[in-house]
């Protein structure tokens, strides 16, 4: 029995504007969930390629959002990555809903109150960190890559460095026990 061939990418979401003015400090509020990104991508993917496409975007599976390093891992199967990298590089707005704001409307005919997530569009950047065959060598890379990450903001006041060393600890433990089949 053949055992799948995927690819597992590890990529780097910027916002466009802290590309421009240099700012690298975290941003959580506007990063997307692993549903947005997902569908973002096979947007773009039908996009870029059409529907012919299709398989290629129902192909991958995000893993990994984490807001602080800004680092998503997805798989896909090794020959559908050439047309989700290419479709990658073309991903430059991302829908996100803003997760401290909801706004409650009312109905005038029950008087229920529903709330609905407005979405926003960010332009955003995206970089390939690195690309794995193996679920190991991806689950090493992306320990070492989340571990550098949180570095960058370790010169901040204690309490935010005890707050950024338990969402490391929560994040490393969810790469550690993530399933890889």
């Amino acid at each position: 029995m053949v055992r799948l061939k995927t690819r597992w990418v590890l990529t780097r979401l910027d916002l466009f504007q802290d590309i421009i003015i240099g700012s690298t400090s975290p941003r959580p509020d506007w990063f997307p969930t692993k549903k947005e990104f997902a569908k973002a991508l096979k947007e773009s993917i039908i996009s870029c390629f059409g529907t012919s496409a299709s398989d290629a975007a129902f192909d991958v599976q995000v893993r990994l959002c984490d807001a602080t390093s800004r680092l998503v891992l997805f798989r896909v199967s090794r020959e559908n990555y050439p047309k989700v990298r290419a479709s990658l590089t073309m991903l430059t707005t991302m829908p996100v809903s803003p997760t401290t704001t909801s706004t409650s409307t009312t109905t005038s005919n029950n008087n229920d109150e529903t709330s609905k997530s407005q979405s926003t569009i960010s332009r955003v950047t995206t970089s390939v960190v690195s690309v794995h065959g193996s679920p190991r060598t991806t689950k090493l890379n992306t320990m070492k890559q989340l571990r550098k990450a949180y570095q960058r903001y370790q010169q901040q006041d204690p309490k935010q460095k005890a707050k950024l060393g338990r969402e490391l600890g929560e994040c490393l433990a969810k790469v550690h026990a993530m399933d890889y089949i």
